[in-house]
């Protein structure tokens, strides 16, 4: 009832664009997928019984809502492929954007959906190609600056503020993008991050000495094991989240056409869910921890991934002589922790 209230208290231009806004977040991509029905069988995409794609068709397609890109084995068959879907296109009163659709070779590599698609010479391949996927370098290039304006605006924050502002916005990059080759650009990230972190140390405390911020920020951390150079929030034990240390894991593909909405396919997708299990999200180190506690929050006994972060928690506060030892450590939310700390 609270979010009716606040809405119908807004100004009547305000609310209308705020339901326009939420409306066709929701129902566009459900408009698309309808509308854009049966463009395999306009390209002359077959598929056998099991689903795969047969072998004798020359052309496949990889589609998101309204953003596609289409595979062929020629630029004879690309060009005849974009005639196929102008035809499919006309006859429901759409049309193929002129600035975004390009014929390339994948020797030359194309962006979609923020990641390059491109092939790389190789000599451990048959071929003498291999197929690398990465993150944009217009992305990357939109983090950066995304990150530069968030210190910036934080400027005279606390360090415990910091954190807590950074790690959504550095983890959820790094999880979008940890299912192909990113490990070059998290570690060129994460160099990124350390020196505008010691930008923002210097900016915070103009007039201590360089072994006073080192000592107040960085720290070996029980997250990140083997390294001192974490920037940790001293009073709560907090930990920035480092992006370099993001494992990379590959996506496993769902078998043929199965669907989560199917009833009889439950025991598929769950064993799916155990195979990504969410623990490969974290340092070994945090593994353990969480392990030992059966992935189980011992502060509100909830389980620990429910979509919040998990920090880990010094049962006996560093200052009062605590250890980074694992008997000494438990995972908890990042609420949880917050409230033990109160």
């Amino acid at each position: 009832m609270w979010s009716s209230r606040w809405i119908l208290s807004l100004p009547r231009p305000t609310l209308v664009k705020i339901v326009c806004n939420i409306v066709r977040g929701v129902i566009s991509p459900l408009l698309a997928n309808i509308a854009l029905h049966g463009m395999e069988a306009a390209l002359g995409i077959t598929r056998c019984a099991q689903g795969c794609i047969k072998r004798t068709v020359k052309r496949v397609i990889v589609r998101y809502a309204d953003d596609f890109v289409v595979f062929c084995d020629s630029r004879v068959e690309a060009e005849q492929a974009q005639i196929d879907l102008q035809r499919f296109l006309r006859l429901r009163g759409l049309v193929l954007s002129e600035e975004k659709t390009q014929i390339v070779q994948l020797s030359e590599g194309f962006d979609f959906l923020g990641f390059n698609v491109r092939h790389y010479p190789s000599r451990n391949t048959r071929v003498g190609w291999k197929l690398l996927i990465k993150p944009t370098q217009k992305s990357v290039t939109a983090f950066r600056e995304k990150l530069r304006q968030t210190f910036k605006r934080l400027h005279g924050s606390n360090a415990q503020n910091l954190i807590k502002v950074l790690n959504p916005i550095i983890r959820g990059w790094a999880n979008y993008y940890r299912g192909v080759v990113s490990t070059d650009t998290f570690q060129k990230l994460e160099f990124y991050i350390f020196w505008k972190l010691r930008r923002w140390i210097s900016k915070t405390h103009p007039n201590k000495s360089f072994s006073w911020r080192d000592r107040h920020y960085w720290a070996n951390h029980p997250a990140y094991p083997g390294s001192q150079w974490s920037f940790v929030d001293q009073a709560t034990g907090m930990v920035l989240y480092r992006i370099g240390y993001t494992r990379i894991q590959r996506h496993i593909l769902i078998q043929g056409d199965a669907s989560p909405d199917n009833p009889q396919l439950n025991d598929y997708f769950e064993q799916r869910a155990k195979q990504s299990e969410q623990l490969g999200e974290y340092p070994k180190a945090v593994q353990r921890i969480i392990r030992y506690q059966h992935a189980m929050c011992p502060h509100c006994g909830q389980y620990l991934f429910n979509g919040e972060d998990i920090h880990v928690h010094h049962k006996v506060p560093r200052q009062s002589g605590g250890t980074n030892h694992t008997s000494n450590l438990v995972a908890v939310h990042l609420v949880c922790h917050l409230q033990l700390h109160r």
